[in-house]
């Protein structure tokens, strides 16, 4: 009877811990893969150095934030990119940009565009990316001057 009991008791611990262990979802930052690169026709070709491209019908650049499961809930999602700019006295400056979105439940990749202009300059770029004010992916880009090649119009 004792033996029984001991039995009982080992299982019902053993299935409380199973259970403990496979309750809810994985909301870490390792549920979450950013990448960061160059968009091909929907693919991402991952680079940590990217041409100065002004015109988006030639080349897009931005990241990728996929999630090993589709979001529950609706989630904030925000990135800071600290470029060099030329501001209104054609001076080349660091600059600060703070960008916000909410990506919808049921998401399973959100893809964020960063738009190049004729005020952006080369050099050394930084993008941290944020999910509900957690860093989850943060790079050092390197921004080179485009060299155009024989036949580009």
């Amino acid at each position: 009877m004792l033996n029984r009991w001991i039995s009982r008791s080992l299982v019902v611990g053993l299935v409380s811990v199973v259970a403990g262990c496979t309750h809810g979802t994985d909301r870490s930052p390792a549920a979450v893969e950013v990448k960061a690169g160059i968009f091909f026709g929907g693919q991402l070709q991952e680079r940590l150095k990217w041409p100065l491209v002004l015109d988006p019908t030639r080349q897009t650049q931005g990241f990728r934030v996929r999630f090993r499961e589709p979001l529950g809930e609706s989630t904030e999602l925000s990135w800071e990119l600290a470029r060099l700019r030329l501001d209104t006295k054609k001076r080349v400056v660091h600059t600060r940009s703070l960008f916000k979105a909410t990506i919808p439940a049921g998401t399973l990749q959100n893809d964020q565009l960063i738009v190049l202009d004729e005020s952006d300059r080369p050099g050394n770029w930084k993008l941290q990316v944020a999910l509900q004010d957690k860093n989850v992916f943060g790079a050092t880009i390197e921004v080179v001057p485009l060299t155009p090649t024989p036949g580009d119009d």
